[in-house]
């Protein structure tokens, strides 16, 4: 081969590595994946609670910037302890089907038991709405309590491209942590909770490795 086209050939291999790695820099650091799994508490479903997937803020593994992690993915348990995500609404998205691909904390949220209250804000609202709110409010569905906590294992999980299929265990409520009293009396059962790994059973340890 010639000087010339040596150095040709050169340029040809640099422009395509080149070219690779824009296109791969060019992928939807948003891109979403189906996650779909069950809930059981004691073996049983947890009917009516929520699987709530928080994205990690993590720009090294998911490519978003810092601080823009995106929109959290949710999904009702169903009677017979299934459970499907899809994104919140946020803005102009009204949510897709499934969660962002990357790391995510597990929270799980207790079923409605009895109905809420209109807050002091709600409850200012002009007539017409207040009555649309009013019966929004009555028509929700509410569920038998849960015998378990809010404490869910696997506490994060990583979504990947294509189906992620999850089962996730309630643990009993001595692995919560004592509730953080917010104002006014009121209890956010909406945070995260690290689960202390060494007061799991080993089997589900072993379940999570296999």
């Amino acid at each position: 081969m010639s000087w010339m086209n040596w150095r040709l050939a050169t340029g040809v291999c640099l422009f395509s590595l080149v070219f690779v790695s824009l296109s791969g820099c060019g992928q939807n650091p948003y891109a979403t994946a189906s996650v779909t799994g069950t809930v059981l508490c004691n073996g049983q479903p947890a009917v009516g609670g929520t699987v709530l997937l928080q994205p990690i803020d993590a720009p090294g593994k998911t490519g978003r910037p810092r601080n823009r992690p995106g929109q959290a993915a949710r999904g009702v348990v169903g009677d017979d302890g299934t459970f499907s995500v899809e994104l919140d609404a946020v803005g102009d998205d009204m949510g897709r089907p499934g969660a962002l691909i990357g790391p995510h904390l597990v929270i799980f949220i207790m079923p409605p038991t009895e109905s809420r209250k209109l807050s002091r804000r709600e409850a200012n609202l002009p007539p017409e709405q207040l009555a649309e709110l009013q019966k929004e409010i009555a028509d929700e569905q509410l569920y038998e309590g849960i015998a378990c906590g809010r404490a869910i294992w696997p506490d994060t999980v990583e979504v990947k491209p294509g189906s992620n299929e999850i089962d996730f265990i309630l643990l009993p409520k001595s692995f919560e942590p004592e509730q953080k009293e917010r104002m006014r009396g009121h209890f956010d059962n909406q945070e995260h909770i690290k689960v202390d790994r060494s007061k799991l059973d080993p089997a589900l340890l072993d379940r999570d490795n296999e």
